[in-house]
Protein backbone atom coordinates (compact mmCIF):
# COMPACT_ATOMS: atom_id res chain seq x y z
CA UNK A 1 0.00 0.00 0.00
CA UNK A 2 1.55 3.74 -0.95
CA UNK A 3 1.96 5.76 2.06
CA UNK A 4 3.75 8.48 0.58
CA UNK A 5 2.53 11.21 -2.01
CA UNK A 6 3.86 11.57 -4.98
CA UNK A 7 4.03 15.05 -7.49
CA UNK A 8 1.79 12.96 -10.11
CA UNK A 9 -0.77 12.65 -7.54
CA UNK A 10 -1.63 16.33 -7.67
CA UNK A 11 -2.54 16.08 -11.37
CA UNK A 12 -2.44 19.17 -13.04
CA UNK A 13 -0.79 22.10 -11.26
CA UNK A 14 -1.89 25.76 -10.94
CA UNK A 15 0.57 28.05 -12.30
CA UNK A 16 1.55 28.92 -8.81
CA UNK A 17 2.01 25.07 -8.14
CA UNK A 18 4.25 24.80 -11.06
CA UNK A 19 6.41 27.95 -10.49
CA UNK A 20 7.20 25.97 -6.78
CA UNK A 21 7.85 22.86 -8.87
CA UNK A 22 10.14 24.48 -10.78
CA UNK A 23 12.34 26.49 -7.82
CA UNK A 24 11.82 24.17 -4.90
CA UNK A 25 15.39 22.91 -5.16
CA UNK A 26 17.19 26.19 -5.22
CA UNK A 27 17.02 26.71 -1.59
CA UNK A 28 15.77 30.54 -2.36
CA UNK A 29 12.62 32.58 -1.47
CA UNK A 30 9.83 31.20 -4.07
CA UNK A 31 7.99 34.59 -4.79
CA UNK A 32 4.17 33.87 -6.18
CA UNK A 33 3.65 37.24 -8.13
CA UNK A 34 5.45 40.01 -6.16
CA UNK A 35 5.70 38.05 -3.03
CA UNK A 36 3.07 40.45 -1.56
CA UNK A 37 -0.45 39.16 -0.08
CA UNK A 38 -2.57 38.27 -2.09
CA UNK A 39 -6.42 39.22 -2.49
CA UNK A 40 -8.74 36.88 -1.52
CA UNK A 41 -9.74 36.85 -5.36
CA UNK A 42 -6.52 35.56 -6.61
CA UNK A 43 -5.96 33.59 -9.33
CA UNK A 44 -3.81 30.55 -10.28
CA UNK A 45 -0.68 32.40 -10.21
CA UNK A 46 -1.13 32.74 -6.19
CA UNK A 47 -3.15 29.56 -5.47
CA UNK A 48 -1.82 26.79 -3.59
CA UNK A 49 -2.99 23.75 -2.40
CA UNK A 50 -2.66 23.11 1.40
CA UNK A 51 -2.61 19.59 0.31
CA UNK A 52 0.12 20.46 -1.84
CA UNK A 53 2.12 22.69 0.91
CA UNK A 54 1.93 19.44 3.52
CA UNK A 55 3.45 17.43 0.45
CA UNK A 56 6.18 19.30 0.18
CA UNK A 57 6.86 20.33 4.22
CA UNK A 58 7.51 17.17 4.81
CA UNK A 59 9.77 16.74 2.05
CA UNK A 60 8.42 16.01 -1.52
CA UNK A 61 9.37 12.77 -3.33
CA UNK A 62 12.55 12.43 -5.61
CA UNK A 63 10.50 14.22 -8.26
CA UNK A 64 10.09 17.36 -6.26
CA UNK A 65 12.24 17.38 -3.20
CA UNK A 66 12.55 20.19 -1.13
CA UNK A 67 15.86 21.55 -0.17
CA UNK A 68 17.66 21.35 3.03
CA UNK A 69 17.16 24.27 3.93
CA UNK A 70 13.23 23.82 4.07
CA UNK A 71 10.64 25.47 2.61
CA UNK A 72 9.86 29.16 1.76
CA UNK A 73 6.66 30.60 0.00
CA UNK A 74 5.77 34.46 -0.13
CA UNK A 75 2.54 35.21 -1.49
CA UNK A 76 0.49 32.10 -1.51
CA UNK A 77 -3.73 31.59 -1.46
CA UNK A 78 -3.09 28.42 0.53
CA UNK A 79 -6.91 26.76 -0.55
CA UNK A 80 -8.19 24.07 2.05
CA UNK A 81 -6.78 23.34 5.23
CA UNK A 82 -3.17 23.40 6.00
CA UNK A 83 -2.93 20.02 8.38
CA UNK A 84 0.39 19.20 9.73
CA UNK A 85 -0.54 17.55 13.52
CA UNK A 86 2.05 15.35 14.38
CA UNK A 87 4.44 15.76 11.36
CA UNK A 88 8.37 16.12 12.03
CA UNK A 89 9.44 18.71 9.45
CA UNK A 90 13.28 18.86 10.21
CA UNK A 91 13.70 22.15 8.65
CA UNK A 92 12.39 25.53 8.10
CA UNK A 93 8.74 26.09 7.28
CA UNK A 94 8.18 29.78 5.77
CA UNK A 95 4.44 31.04 4.51
CA UNK A 96 5.09 34.83 4.50
CA UNK A 97 2.32 36.98 3.51
CA UNK A 98 0.00 34.58 2.46
CA UNK A 99 -3.36 33.93 2.95
CA UNK A 100 -5.57 31.26 4.94
CA UNK A 101 -9.13 31.07 4.25
CA UNK A 102 -9.13 27.84 7.19
CA UNK A 103 -7.33 27.51 9.92
CA UNK A 104 -4.05 25.87 9.51
CA UNK A 105 -2.97 23.16 12.15
CA UNK A 106 0.08 22.80 14.12
CA UNK A 107 -0.73 20.47 17.01
CA UNK A 108 2.23 18.23 18.58
CA UNK A 109 4.22 19.35 14.96
CA UNK A 110 8.57 19.47 14.90
CA UNK A 111 10.52 21.88 13.09
CA UNK A 112 13.35 24.04 13.32
CA UNK A 113 11.39 27.55 12.70
CA UNK A 114 7.95 28.46 11.81
CA UNK A 115 7.53 31.77 9.86
CA UNK A 116 3.97 33.12 9.08
CA UNK A 117 4.92 36.77 9.07
CA UNK A 118 2.72 39.28 7.40
CA UNK A 119 -0.22 36.20 6.36
CA UNK A 120 -3.57 36.38 6.92
CA UNK A 121 -5.17 34.05 9.19
CA UNK A 122 -8.78 33.89 8.23
CA UNK A 123 -9.92 31.51 11.20
CA UNK A 124 -6.81 31.38 13.40
CA UNK A 125 -4.11 29.08 13.85
CA UNK A 126 -4.17 25.84 16.19
CA UNK A 127 -0.48 24.97 17.69
CA UNK A 128 -1.19 22.81 21.25
CA UNK A 129 2.33 21.33 21.93
CA UNK A 130 4.12 22.38 18.74
CA UNK A 131 8.09 21.69 19.53
CA UNK A 132 10.45 24.43 17.43
CA UNK A 133 14.09 24.36 17.83
CA UNK A 134 14.32 27.77 16.97
CA UNK A 135 11.21 30.13 16.51
CA UNK A 136 7.98 31.29 15.57
CA UNK A 137 7.61 34.28 13.96
CA UNK A 138 4.25 36.53 13.17
CA UNK A 139 5.15 39.83 12.76
CA UNK A 140 2.31 41.78 11.34
CA UNK A 141 0.12 38.82 11.02
CA UNK A 142 -3.63 39.32 11.16
CA UNK A 143 -5.61 36.83 12.89
CA UNK A 144 -9.36 36.48 13.19
CA UNK A 145 -10.46 33.76 15.55
CA UNK A 146 -8.46 32.13 18.14
CA UNK A 147 -4.30 31.90 17.88
CA UNK A 148 -3.71 28.84 20.50
CA UNK A 149 -0.60 27.46 20.85
CA UNK A 150 -1.04 25.65 24.39
CA UNK A 151 1.67 24.10 25.67
CA UNK A 152 4.01 24.70 23.07
CA UNK A 153 8.27 24.68 23.62
CA UNK A 154 10.54 27.13 21.75
CA UNK A 155 13.79 27.13 21.79
CA UNK A 156 14.25 30.37 20.36
CA UNK A 157 11.82 33.21 19.86
CA UNK A 158 8.02 34.09 19.84
CA UNK A 159 7.73 37.75 17.85
CA UNK A 160 4.56 39.42 17.35
CA UNK A 161 5.86 42.45 16.62
CA UNK A 162 3.17 44.41 15.02
CA UNK A 163 0.58 41.99 14.74
CA UNK A 164 -3.23 42.05 15.34
CA UNK A 165 -5.13 38.87 16.91
CA UNK A 166 -8.80 39.34 17.44
CA UNK A 167 -11.60 37.14 18.44
CA UNK A 168 -15.35 38.61 19.22
CA UNK A 169 -16.42 34.90 20.78
CA UNK A 170 -13.60 35.32 23.42
CA UNK A 171 -9.86 34.13 23.70
CA UNK A 172 -7.78 35.83 20.95
CA UNK A 173 -4.31 34.25 21.71
CA UNK A 174 -3.33 31.57 24.02
CA UNK A 175 -0.13 30.60 24.81
CA UNK A 176 -1.31 29.30 28.23
CA UNK A 177 1.94 26.66 29.13
CA UNK A 178 3.66 27.61 26.09
CA UNK A 179 7.44 27.83 27.31
CA UNK A 180 10.11 30.64 24.76
CA UNK A 181 13.43 29.89 25.83
CA UNK A 182 14.50 32.91 23.66
CA UNK A 183 12.37 36.48 23.65
CA UNK A 184 8.82 37.26 23.55
CA UNK A 185 8.47 40.31 21.04
CA UNK A 186 5.19 41.89 21.62
CA UNK A 187 5.72 45.80 20.29
CA UNK A 188 5.68 47.74 17.40
CA UNK A 189 1.45 47.98 17.54
CA UNK A 190 0.78 44.62 18.43
CA UNK A 191 -2.65 44.25 19.44
CA UNK A 192 -5.66 41.82 21.28
CA UNK A 193 -9.07 42.07 20.71
CA UNK A 194 -10.00 39.72 23.11
CA UNK A 195 -8.66 37.56 25.64
CA UNK A 196 -4.66 36.94 25.43
CA UNK A 197 -4.02 34.51 27.83
CA UNK A 198 -0.46 33.53 28.98
CA UNK A 199 -1.00 31.51 32.27
CA UNK A 200 1.57 29.63 33.19
CA UNK A 201 3.71 30.70 30.16
CA UNK A 202 7.56 31.06 30.58
CA UNK A 203 9.51 33.43 29.05
CA UNK A 204 13.15 34.06 28.55
CA UNK A 205 13.13 37.57 28.13
CA UNK A 206 10.07 39.55 27.64
CA UNK A 207 10.39 42.63 25.25
CA UNK A 208 7.28 44.63 25.32
CA UNK A 209 5.65 48.10 24.97
CA UNK A 210 3.44 48.52 27.82
CA UNK A 211 0.61 50.67 24.96
CA UNK A 212 0.42 46.83 23.26
CA UNK A 213 -1.55 44.98 26.09
CA UNK A 214 -4.93 45.02 26.16
CA UNK A 215 -7.25 47.56 27.80
CA UNK A 216 -10.44 45.74 28.94
CA UNK A 217 -10.41 44.19 32.20
CA UNK A 218 -10.13 41.14 32.31
CA UNK A 219 -8.55 40.37 28.67
CA UNK A 220 -5.00 39.69 30.00
CA UNK A 221 -4.45 36.50 31.64
CA UNK A 222 -1.17 36.33 33.72
CA UNK A 223 -1.74 33.57 36.71
CA UNK A 224 1.14 32.06 37.31
CA UNK A 225 3.47 33.47 34.43
CA UNK A 226 7.13 34.06 34.69
CA UNK A 227 9.76 35.86 32.53
CA UNK A 228 13.32 36.39 33.36
CA UNK A 229 14.07 39.46 32.19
Amino acid sequence: MKTKRELADFGTLTQAEQQIVDEIDSGQDIKLGNGTLPPETAGGDRKVNADFIRYLAIGGCKECKTHEKGLRIFGALIEGALDLEGCNLGRDLALINCRFPEQPVFQSTTLDNLFLNGSRLHKGLSADRLEAKGGVFLQNVKAKGEVRMLGAALGGDLDCDGAKFSNSDGKALVLSGVNIAGVFFWQDGAEVKGELDLSAATVGLLHDDPACWPKAHGDLVLDRFRYGA
